[in-house]
């Protein structure tokens, strides 16, 4: 995560052929203005100690979400770059932030595929999804997801409000 700490994804095991990588979302930053306002970090950057509450998109009720039965893959927003840093930044009094979000999605799809927890070869439908900062994380890391997949697997793309948000 972004203090340093270890990242750890989530996996829920439902369906092993219809398959959701879910990007959590979280405030952006870049430099030591938009990583802290006065006394707080503007952003989270810290491991998250609990996986994703299910509601929404991530219900595990068929009535409430047509991903309901889709085994999820549920990367946790720690690191402040929308999924997609690769650099360690130094900020104001030499406080440290790891931007390695895309290092560290690219690390956990290929760890869960090479234990053989997800088979992405083998799944009939594949949704990236996310919300905010992880619509963000979620469009790029199309890429990422994709060579994992079997020519026949139906793709699909959830991004749900990616970023720019201006005012509070």
């Amino acid at each position: 995560c972004g203090d340093g700490l270890p990242y750890h994804v989530f996996l829920s095991q439902k369906d092993p052929t219809l398959l959701d990588f879910h990007f959590m979302g979280g405030g952006a930053c870049w430099d030591a203005v938009t990583c802290w306002s006065p006394g707080a970090a503007a952003t989270w950057i810290h491991p998250i100690p609990y996986p994703i509450e299910p509601g929404g998109i991530t219900s595990n009720s068929i009535k409430d979400s047509p991903l309901a039965n889709h085994t999820m893959v549920h990367f946790p927003y720690c690191t402040g770059d929308v999924h997609l840093g690769r650099h360690l930044a130094t900020y104001q009094k030499g406080i440290k932030v790891f931007h390695t979000g895309r290092t560290n999605v690219e690390r956990a799809v290929e760890y869960l595929v090479e234990q053989g927890m997800i088979a992405p070869n083998r799944a009939r439908q594949a949704v990236v999804s996310g919300y905010s900062a992880g619509a963000l994380g979620a469009l790029v890391h199309l890429k990422t997801i994709d060579p994992y997949l079997s020519r026949s697997t139906d793709r699909v793309l959830i991004a749900d409000a990616p970023g720019l948000h201006f005012g509070s």
